[in-house]
């Protein structure tokens, strides 16, 4: 008995020991346990939600989409806001996958499998750089993939429902289509939240993001000092994410009449970057997805962070022409993503069809000429002032001022009355022509050199002209400024060549030259140069900080021919109408008498030349404007004659001007049909262009 007592003892110690080491192991076994079902649930959102599978099959692809939601299974989902509907949950949810999808098949899968990865993080589900909307979503896709959506959602797709079918223009630039009837109220009333860790320099930089929208357009915007439960929901929110910022959604919209913008710390220092935002709000979708952006850039989706793929996805239906004016893609546009945007290899995800470009795409200092031009146009169109955008005198794709319509906005580089001449902000440049005009020449331009070690900024422009286009070569022989993948609006050389010379232009910079800069040729009878430096002399070179060279090669112009007799003498009168700021009709008559022309040297007296050269007229304006203004008795004085080709004389005029205050604001210089008038500064040049259409556009100029 003793010993069976000794013996349940000695048992009993094993126990106390047993125990103890039991409990201790369980312990970490129930705790991993437990973090196993918990993460278990949280991957459940979305790997182990219950989803249906797809298949869309094209002409082009063939491809499956697996993991997809449905108004089923949302529920145990657990992806909803907390103000959002399960069928808007599902929708826009699903669109984001099929968005993503679409924009990473290329034509090369083309009648292949193609399964969409499932490995789906906690971004690509709850993504916010892509904020989209459900009654977007009939902007962003074509009807048959928009159908789809809706049906592998478990959603009926009606036709006829307002959300569902748009009036989709044929025609479209790059502002959400939806704007035109849901375009926010001014002022645009704006909340800064006091609640989510905004640095003072984030909200200063916020304010003054808003300031530049306001100050280049007509939009106002009412900062709000707080915000209750009875406060007008129509405003935009300002909060700080530094998760999921920075991002807003697109547009007004009635339904979600608070529009969020997300700032994050790495963007909220940055404040161009805010504009881009607020761009969004204000009713920008991405350049890059414009409907016509295959004829600008390409996208290398392999090289692209599949997560974000979506973002590269085109809007089909979701952007519009307007129909007094046009917008084309702008590289240079503050909505453009750079090359490398969420690149998965450091290589570019974007690449422009015009290599000349690639360090144009995704600046982030300041909005384009044409970022406020768009917004100006959908806000700002006022019934008192219908030729703001077109029939007016601004040249250059310029318009007039939205909030008094009374003078042009011009394009960078461009300036004077009618954004005809050089910037007169730039401090140093010149305005160059062929000097002779009718055999090659070439010149050399650059930067003047500093004289100081103090840092100045140097902002030159070069305008280049010749009287028919595609005469005008640029061949960049140096350049040295600091180089980054997206150049600097601060140094940097620009060259603007294209047809709208309001686009930016290619930028380049650093301090090596490829072969795409060898030879750039100008569209038309224009090119500008610009060059932007903080430039100084070196304390231990000597030598300039920065600078350029290049070489402007002009090719010889068609020689003119003389005017046959049977033209001098007969006798046309044309009637044609010019747009300044009301229609103008003009009555010109060319004969045989030189009665209409100024005093002419002997030279333009010679027989051969009895229009002396051109009939260079003016005729001022009858019709009465909107307010009175101070307008100009021309006086033409013939300065001489440049020279004489086949007995034609080029003359040149200058005027004598004589102020006086009127309510008409225009004068319009003429040339005699078969002349094409160029105007260079202060003179205007009447050369023989027997090709020259009498059109009133190519041979006259509004002043």
């Amino acid at each position: 008995m003793k010993n069976k007592t000794n013996s349940r003892r000695i048992n009993c110690s094993r126990c106390h020991w047993t125990i103890p080491v039991l409990v201790f192991i369980s312990i970490p076994i129930i705790v991993y346990a437990i973090i196993a079902v918990i993460q278990a649930k949280h991957n459940s959102k979305p790997s182990d939600i219950p989803t249906s599978n797809t298949s869309i099959i094209s002409e082009t692809y063939n491809f499956s989409i697996k993991r997809l939601l449905t108004i089923d299974s949302v529920a145990d989902a657990n992806v909803c806001n907390i103000n959002e509907t399960a069928e808007d949950c599902v929708l826009v949810y699903n669109a984001k996958v099929f968005m993503t999808a679409l924009s990473l098949i290329t034509s090369t899968t083309s009648n292949n499998s193609f399964n969409f990865p499932e490995n789906f993080t906690n971004n690509t589900l709850d993504c916010k750089e892509l904020r989209i909307r459900r009654n977007q979503l009939s902007q962003i896709f074509d009807p048959v993939t928009l159908e789809t959506i809706f049906n592998v959602s478990g959603v009926p797709y009606l036709v006829d429902n307002n959300i569902n079918s748009f009036d989709r223009p044929e025609s479209r630039s790059q502002i959400d289509a939806r704007s035109l009837t849901s375009r926010w109220s001014t002022p645009i009333n704006y909340f800064i939240s006091q609640t989510t860790d905004f640095t003072p320099s984030m909200i200063a930089n916020i304010h003054t993001a808003i300031s530049l929208w306001q100050n280049n357009t007509c939009l106002t915007f009412n900062e709000l000092p707080f915000i209750t439960p009875t406060t007008n929901k129509s405003y935009v929110l300002f909060q700080r994410d530094d998760q999921y910022g920075c991002s807003s959604p697109v547009g007004y919209d009635i339904t979600e009449p608070t529009s969020v913008i997300l700032i994050a710390l790495y963007c909220g220092s940055v404040i161009a970057s805010i504009m881009h935002e607020i761009g969004h709000t204000l009713g920008f979708i991405h350049t890059h997805q414009r409907v016509d952006r295959n004829s600008y850039i390409s996208i290398a989706t392999s090289n692209i962070i599949s997560d974000y793929a979506g973002n590269f996805f085109i809007w089909s239906m979701g952007t519009i022409q307007f129909s007094d004016v046009h917008f084309p893609y702008d590289y240079g546009s503050i909505m453009h993503y750079d090359a490398y945007a969420f690149s998965n290899n450091d290589l570019p995800t974007i690449i422009a069809l015009d290599s000349r470009y690639g360090k144009t795409m995704g600046q982030r200092q300041r909005a384009a000429f044409y970022d406020y031009k768009q917004i100006n146009r959908l806000y700002c169109t006022r019934t008192d002032c219908p030729q703001m955008f077109n029939n007016n005198a601004c040249q250059n794709n310029g318009y007039l001022d939205p909030r008094t319509c009374s003078y042009c906005i011009c394009p960078e580089g461009f300036g004077g009355t009618n954004c005809n001449e050089r910037d007169a902000h730039s401090n140093c440049g010149d305005t160059i022509l062929n000097p002779t005009p009718y055999s090659s020449a070439q010149i050399t331009i650059k930067n003047p050199s500093p004289n100081s070690t103090v840092s100045t900024q140097q902002y030159c422009v070069y305008l280049i002209r010749s009287i028919s286009p595609g005469k005008i070569r640029l061949r960049l022989d140096s350049l040295n400024t600091i180089a980054y993948a997206v150049c600097s609006l601060t140094s940097l050389i620009e060259v603007k060549y294209q047809n709208d010379l309001a686009l930016a232009g290619a930028r380049w910079c650093g301090n090596t030259i490829t072969s795409d800069w060898l030879n750039v040729t100008a569209a038309t009878n224009t090119m500008l140069v610009i060059f932007r430096a903080n430039n100084s002399i070196s304390a231990t070179s000597g030598l300039p900080k920065a600078g350029f060279r290049a070489t402007i090669f002009f090719d010889p112009e068609p020689m003119p021919v003389t005017l046959s007799p049977t033209a001098i003498t007969t006798t046309t009168t044309v009637s044609t109408t010019v747009s300044a700021f009301v229609p103008i009709n003009i009555l010109t008559t060319i004969g045989t008498t030189t009665s209409t022309c100024p005093q002419s040297s002997f030279r333009c007296r010679l027989p051969s030349q009895p229009t002396c050269g051109g009939c260079l007229n003016y005729q001022p304006c009858t019709t009465k404007g909107t307010q009175q203004c101070i307008g100009y008795n021309l006086q033409p004085q013939l300065t001489g004659c440049d020279q004489i080709i086949n007995g034609v004389a080029q003359c040149r005029y200058v005027f004598n001007r004589t102020s006086y205050i009127t309510s008409c604001q225009r004068t319009v210089l003429l040339c005699c049909p078969n002349y094409q008038l160029l105007s260079i500064q202060s003179y205007y040049f009447c050369v023989y262009n027997p090709q020259a259409s009498i059109l009133s556009s190519q041979w006259s100029l509004i002043l």
